[in-house]
């Protein structure tokens, strides 16, 4: 018969193991709760009907000028969040021009520092590239293009992601462009 002494080699490695996976599991029990609690404090801040968040970025066809949601001069706007690497993007800013009077209702919010040149609005249009992505992530955007419909009270009327000019326009309440026959 063997003594206690001499299966202790073989079942030290184990217990080892076993502590190792309780601190583990413990770990991620912690990072589960803090996880819950970023998300629930910081869910629905941009949710539809909450205060538009505030923010004052320098145009990029004008530094002198600061752009916010005073500059929607408390009529309905969007914020047009857009990268450069979307080819969505590119097709929307493309047609941005077709928008016309209805222009003055759009920011577009470039998410890197590539996107002026990629998508290329040849100043028609406020535009405003974020220092990292504060803004985007105020808004709580995690998709590209993304519309923040904005109304005149400042409040978050809308929110989608439009892949053609006329969702835009809808949202800016102006009828879709008549398609010629």
């Amino acid at each position: 018969m063997r003594s206690a002494a001499s299966y202790l080699p073989q079942w030290l490695p184990l217990a080892m193991n076993g502590g190792v996976l309780l601190i583990l599991l413990r770990q991620v029990v912690e990072l589960k709760g803090l996880l819950e609690h970023v998300v629930v404090s910081h869910e629905g801040r941009a949710a539809v009907g909450k205060q538009a968040i505030p923010f004052a970025l320098p145009d990029m066809n004008n530094p002198r000028v600061t752009l916010g949601l005073d500059t929607f001069g408390g009529e309905r706007g969007v914020l047009l969040f857009v990268s450069s690497h979307c080819g969505h993007c590119a097709a929307l800013a493309a047609a941005l021009p077709s928008l016309g009077a209805l222009l003055s209702s759009v920011v577009v919010v470039f998410a890197d520092t590539a996107g002026r040149l990629a998508l290329d609005l040849d100043g028609m249009i406020p535009c405003v590239l974020q220092a990292g992505d504060e803004l985007a992530r105020s808004y709580e955007i995690h998709r590209f293009p993304t519309a923040v419909l904005v109304d005149h009270q400042m409040m978050i009327a809308e929110r989608k992601t439009p892949l053609s000019i006329d969702e835009l326009r809808e949202m800016l309440g102006a009828p879709a462009a008549a398609v010629p026959a």
